[in-house]
C-alpha cells in the first residue's frame, strides 16, 4: 500500500453451514524487513511461526513477536528457485502418532525447505536444502545431507503414505 508493507495474521472461522476469515491483526513491517520490495516467496515456519523470505541468493528470517530481521543463510551467487514448507495433513503435528513417528516427519513436517541452483549450469547443480529453525531466532540447522545434482528445482512433494 502506496510502499508499505503489511503482515496480516488472519483466522478461518467454519461453522455449520458457513465459513468466514477473521483478521486478528494487521502489522507494518516496511521498516522491519530487509528489502521487501526485493523479496519474492515468502513462507511461514511451521514450529515457531518465523517468516521466511527470499531476496536474490539470500533467505531472511523474520521473527513476528520481536519484530527482528536477520539474514538466515547466504547462497552466494546460488539463485533460490523454492522455498516452501509441507503441511502435515495425515497427522496432526504435536499428537501421538505424529511424535511416535518423529524421526520420519519432523523433518517434512517442520523443514523450511528451499530450492537453488547456479545459472551457469541449471541442469545439475540443483540443490535442496531441508532447514531447521531452531526457537530463539537460532542459527538454521540442517535435518540430513542437501539432495544435489539436479536441474532446477520448482517444487518438492512429500507423501505421507506408510
Amino acid at each position: 500500500d502506496n510502499g508499505r508493507y503489511f503482515l496480516a495474521k488472519i483466522s478461518f472461522i467454519t461453522s455449520a453451514p458457513s465459513s468466514m476469515v477473521k483478521a486478528l491483526s494487521m502489522t507494518d513491517v516496511t521498516d522491519k524487513l530487509i528489502a521487501p520490495a526485493q523479496a519474492d516467496r515468502f513462507v511461514l515456519d511451521q514450529q515457531y511461526g518465523y517468516l521466511f523470505y527470499t531476496v536474490g541468493g539470500k533467505l531472511y528470517q523474520y521473527d513476528v513477536n520481536n519484530q527482528v530481521t536477520r539474514l538466515a543463510k547466504d547462497y552466494g551467487s546460488r539463485k533460490i528457485s523454492m522455498l516452501k514448507v509441507n503441511k502435515i495433513t495425515a497427522f496432526a503435528v504435536g499428537s501421538s502418532t505424529f511424535n511416535a513417528l518423529l524421526d520420519r516427519m519432523e523433518a517434512p513436517g517442520y523443514a523450511i525447505i528451499v530450492g537453488s541452483y547456479d545459472e551457469t549450469d541449471p541442469d545439475k547443480s540443483g540443490t535442496v536444502d531441508f532447514l531447521k529453525a531452531p526457537g530463539l531466532m537460532g542459527d538454521l540447522e540442517t535435518y540430513y545431507p542437501a539432495f544435489t545434482g539436479l536441474g532446477k528445482v520448482v517444487d518438492v512433494e512429500y507423501s505421507e503414505l506408510l
